[in-house]
């Protein structure tokens, strides 16, 4: 086995004991967190204009900040449509078209 391989094997156990954080990014946040920052979002959008109805386009992958903002956009009022970020110019624009709906 490879140092490289050795220490990658190493990592997986490390983050296999640490269930509650993110395996990509070892990030992690509590339900208390998510709330105090899903509400500064809100408080953001709607100072931004963003009002009830309104849709925002979330166009990131999965990672812990997406319960964050999606939170976030619902208590401002908003609806919220997820896009992959693999996705093409075309499959978004008919996604973005699709949520308005």
């Amino acid at each position: 086995m490879t140092d490289e391989r050795a220490e990658e094997e190493e990592e997986n156990v490390i983050r296999s004991k640490n269930p509650d954080r993110d395996s990509i990014s070892d990030r992690s946040y509590s339900y208390r967190q998510i709330k105090d920052l899903s509400r500064k979002i809100a408080s953001a959008l709607n100072k931004r204009g963003f009002k009830k109805g309104d849709v925002f386009a979330m166009f990131l992958p999965n990672l812990p900040e997406f319960p964050v903002v999606y939170f976030g956009v619902l208590q401002a009022g908003g609806v919220v449509t997820a896009a992959n970020p693999l996705f093409t110019c075309e499959e978004l624009a008919k996604q973005v078209k699709t949520g308005r709906r």
